[in-house]
């Protein structure tokens, strides 16, 4: 009993963001998933500590396909570049164009979904079955076509990856405003002459704000997926930019000889998409209101 009154009291003492941490670290996958995620951001922000972005991309037909040595901790690939400083600087760029596309696509989504399922009715049905529209054709296949349609580029890519996943954001930001948006605080600002802005931006948004950040951070992981997918076909980051999805295609001939070359690529691509995952189904199982006793 006294155990369970000093839970009770210490749990009353914790903010809001003590408490979400209390319950997230608990989730040991989750956790190990953060430990990921923060090891691949460190190595992705001092990349050029720790290798030359040259060694990454300048190619020398003499070091083609050499074994892993002291110099050359991975080897280097058919073009003799370094494969251990292409993981490292492929690394800076799936994590910023992963959570850039993820940025924009939370942006157009976010506001789509809070506009209709703030106002419903006729706005409701029109942007939301223009969204099951885009929802029935796979993200991959539409960012596909968007990109072969408009050209490879980075810039392409982003806005093709950005779209496809806009209609996952609306309707979840819709169905987290729904239920908020007949509350008595959002009658009371309806009553003192609050815009409707300043109510989806203060009063709404904030209170729908963990199920936004769990579809996030999951997005971020299949983000990073699909733009490995993507460049593997050609369509995604261009050489001699290094990219995780363009490495394995690079050296997909020579699998069976340099097993390493498939291995290291594709190892980066696993662990980064795991730790979004798990980061994400942490935070869902944190942010549950259910779960707080």
């Amino acid at each position: 009993m006294r155990k369970e009154k000093k839970q009770v009291k210490n749990s009353k003492k914790r903010s809001r963001a003590g408490m979400i941490w209390y319950r997230f670290r608990k989730n040991k996958l989750a956790l190990i998933g953060l430990i990921v995620l923060i090891v691949m951001a460190i190595l992705a922000l001092i990349a050029p500590l720790i290798v030359s972005y040259e060694k990454a991309t300048k190619q020398n037909a003499s070091l083609r396909m050499k074994p892993p040595s002291a110099e050359h901790i991975f080897g280097t690939d058919p073009y003799g570049r370094d494969v251990f400083a292409r993981i490292i600087w492929g690394a800076r760029t799936s994590l910023s164009v992963g959570i850039e596309t993820v940025f924009f696509s939370l942006l157009m989504g976010g506001t789509i979904g809070a506009v209709a399922g703030y106002f419903g009715g006729k706005v409701d049905d029109i942007l939301m079955r223009f969204m099951d529209i885009l929802l029935a054709i796979p993200s991959l296949v539409l960012a596909l076509s968007i990109v072969a349609a408009l050209g490879t580029s980075l810039t392409n890519l982003m806005l093709a990856l950005a779209i496809a996943r806009t209609p996952q954001f609306a309707r979840v930001v819709r169905a987290s405003v729904m239920p908020l948006r007949d509350m008595e605080y959002v009658e009371a600002a309806r009553a003192c002459g609050t815009s409707t802005a300043r109510i989806l931006l203060k009063h709404i948004i904030p209170n729908a704000f963990g199920p936004i950040v769990v579809q996030t951070t999951i997005q971020i992981g299949n983000a990073i997926l699909n733009i490995s997918s993507l460049s593997f076909v050609g369509l995604g980051i261009q050489p001699p930019a290094p990219e995780w999805g363009s490495m394995l295609s690079d050296v997909k001939d020579y699998m069976r000889q340099e097993p390493l070359q498939v291995l290291a690529p594709g190892i980066a691509i696993i662990l980064t998409v795991f730790a979004f995952n798990r980061i994400g189904d942490g935070l869902r199982d944190a942010l549950d209101p259910r779960l707080k006793n």
